[in-house]
C-alpha cells in the first residue's frame, strides 16, 4: 500500500462501498492530489477510496504474454460489496478469475495441481479454465534464455573463426606485398623476430581498431532503437 489501508475482513461482513484504488487508477482520477477520502461512481454505486497499491513496474503485471493482474490500473471492491451492490448480468459467471499465493514457494506445483483437480471436480470434469503459474513460465523462459546464450556463444564463436581467418589473409597479402620492405628490413640488420613483432603489432592495431569501431557501432544502434521505443 501507498496510502491509505488495504481492505479488511469487517469491510466484507458489512458490504461496506470502499475501494482500494490502483496506482495509476488514482493518478488518472484524483491527478491533483491525495485519493485517500475521495469518493468515486462505479456504474450506480459511490465507493470511498480507502487506500492506494504502490507504484510498480507495469512489465511485472505480465510475463512471456501472459496478463497477471495489471494492478495499476483496477479498482478493488470487496467480494461481498461486489455481489450485493453490483450483481452480475445473467448467464456470466460472478468470479472469472482469482489469483492464489501460497506461503512456501517449494509447494507451487504441488498446490497448482491440487487447484487443478479441485476446479476440475467443482466443474463435474470439464477442462473449462485456464491455471496459470508464474514459476513455470519463470522456468520455460530461463531455459529458453539458456539456449539463446548457448546459440549466441556460437555465432560469436564462428564470427571470431571468420574473423581470424580474414585478418591473416588480408596479413598474408601484406606480407607478400611487402617482401622489398622486407628484404630492405632483413639488409638493414633487423632480425627474422623484428620483422615478426613488426607485423604483430599491425595485426593487433587492426583487431583493436575493429572491435572499438563495432562496440561504437552497437552503442550507438541500442541508444537509437530505445530512443525510437521510447517515442
Amino acid at each position: 500500500m501507498a496510502e491509505g489501508r488495504a481492505l479488511s475482513a469487517e469491510d466484507e461482513q458489512r458490504l461496506a462501498p470502499v475501494a482500494v484504488l490502483g496506482h495509476q487508477a488514482a493518478r488518472s482520477l484524483f491527478p491533483g492530489g491525495s485519493a485517500v477520502g475521495q469518493w468515486i461512481k462505479a456504474n450506480h454505486v459511490w465507493l470511498e477510496v480507502v487506500g492506494v497499491l504502490a507504484d510498480r513496474d507495469p512489465s511485472a503485471d505480465a510475463f512471456e504474454g501472459v496478463q497477471f493482474g495489471l494492478e495499476s490500473n483496477r479498482v478493488f471492491v470487496p467480494l461481498a460489496t461486489a455481489l450485493s451492490r453490483f450483481g452480475s448480468p445473467s448467464l456470466q459467471d460472478e468470479l472469472d478469475r482469482f489469483l492464489l499465493k501460497l506461503e512456501r514457494p517449494e509447494g507451487i506445483e504441488a498446490g497448482a495441481r491440487a487447484l487443478a483437480e479441485l476446479i476440475r471436480q467443482r466443474h463435474a470434469g470439464a477442462n473449462d479454465f485456464r491455471l496459470v503459474v508464474p514459476a513455470q513460465l519463470f522456468q520455460q523462459y530461463q531455459q529458453t534464455q539458456r539456449i539463446f546464450q548457448i546459440v549466441m556463444g556460437a555465432i560469436a564463436a564462428v564470427s571470431l573463426l571468420v574473423g581470424g581467418i580474414g585478418i591473416m589473409n588480408i596479413m598474408l597479402a601484406n606480407v607478400l606485398e611487402r617482401r622489398r620492405e622486407i628484404g630492405l628490413l632483413r639488409a638493414l640488420g633487423a632480425r627474422h623476430e623484428d620483422i615478426i613483432a613488426r607485423f604483430l603489432r599491425e595485426a593487433a592495431a587492426i583487431c583493436v581498431a575493429g572491435a572499438l569501431l563495432g562496440l561504437l557501432f552497437g552503442a550507438i544502434l541500442a541508444y537509437a532503437i530505445a530512443a525510437l521505443r521510447t517515442d
